[in-house]
């Protein structure tokens, strides 16, 4: 069964230039900040709870470490009785 030929592509709207990026003179050169891991100093303070470093992100590294306790002492539980029974 020979296959239908496709149709041309429609050409591709110019995109619109971009606005140029605010900077604030008081911040550390942008360029320093760039890296794989953030430098002290770099970035903003969190402003609402939800921000990177914000009381969410503790209470949530709060709450899996907890659930990591919980999880070890039920296997170190599991595993001693199994011991105690055996």
């Amino acid at each position: 069964m020979p296959l239908a030929p496709l149709a041309p592509l429609a050409p591709l709207a110019p995109l619109a230039p971009l606005a140029p990026l605010a900077v604030d003179p008081s911040e550390p050169d942008l360029s320093s900040c760039v890296g794989l891991l953030p430098k002290p100093g770099c970035g903003t303070e969190p402003i609402s709870s939800g921000d990177r470093g914000g009381t969410m992100q503790i209470a949530t590294f709060a709450l899996m470490l907890a659930a990591l306790l919980v999880i070890g002492a039920r296997i170190a539980r599991a595993v001693s009785a199994r011991d105690r029974g055996a």
